[in-house]
């Protein structure tokens, strides 16, 4: 989603096309061809995937990847990992830049906010400078935000409604999630139409609607007598 709202051709395009983006990445940090059985190698591609598009800094990247990847990296290096990402994908930062412009400009407005495909809107109270940086009132008291966190806050949005679409059509087949946990949805069904249901959730998944038209979309489908079991 991220790639796709950059119009990052060359990301949207690996999507695309299923090959493995992490390994792709910490090919590039590492100099050598890395696959998924490069465990640990692939974990920092990941966690730079996931982590960086958002603004994340060395400081936070080092210390992630030590705590959950067992990934020890100096500052430097993880100075060099996120430059590595800016430079490589380079129309997210110019996003995160257009859409700090966007939020800045609209904050005269009495009500500053992203109007949303659903009709719903993104919206940031009480929006201001303070202290020189630009910041909001949320339920925990005043937040700052910059155009990475905005990026991140479009994203999760749009995704959220996307899957909400996805779910639509597939309960219009007959099948309502019992659960959803982040982007995945979790369905209970008799044994007797396991595959039917597959193929109409796979099918439901990878529907797009017409405001994300460009977007590459699939989903991994796995079967077990509970949840524990995938």
């Amino acid at each position: 989603m991220l790639a796709w709202l950059a119009n990052q051709i060359e990301l949207v395009t690996a999507f695309r096309e299923g090959r493995d983006v992490y390994s792709e990445f910490a090919s590039l940090r590492y100099g050598r061809t890395i696959t998924k059985k490069d465990t640990v190698e692939r974990f920092l591609g990941k966690t730079c995937i996931l982590g960086l598009g958002y603004g994340t800094g060395a400081e936070k990247l080092r210390s992630t990847l030590k705590i959950q990847g067992k990934v020890e990296l100096s500052l430097d290096e993880a100075k060099e990992l996120v430059s590595l990402y800016r430079a490589t994908y380079y129309k997210i930062p110019q996003l995160w830049k257009a859409l700090e412009q966007d939020l800045h400009d609209i904050m005269q407005v009495e009500e500053p906010r992203y109007a949303l495909p659903n009709e719903l809107y993104l919206h940031y109270a009480n929006l201001r400078i303070l202290d020189g940086k630009m910041v909001y009132d949320n339920r925990n008291g005043i937040k700052g935000i910059w155009g990475g966190a905005i990026a991140e806050n479009v994203t999760q949005a749009l995704a959220r409604i996307l899957i909400g679409y996805q779910m639509i059509k597939i309960a219009n087949q007959g099948y309502r999630p019992a659960l959803t946990v982040h982007d995945s949805l979790v369905y209970v069904v008799p044994k007797p139409k396991q595959d039917e249901a597959i193929q109409i959730i796979r099918a439901g998944m990878s529907a797009i609607p017409d405001w994300a038209e460009g977007l590459p979309l699939t989903c991994e489908i796995k079967v077990g007598s509970n949840y524990a079991e995938v």
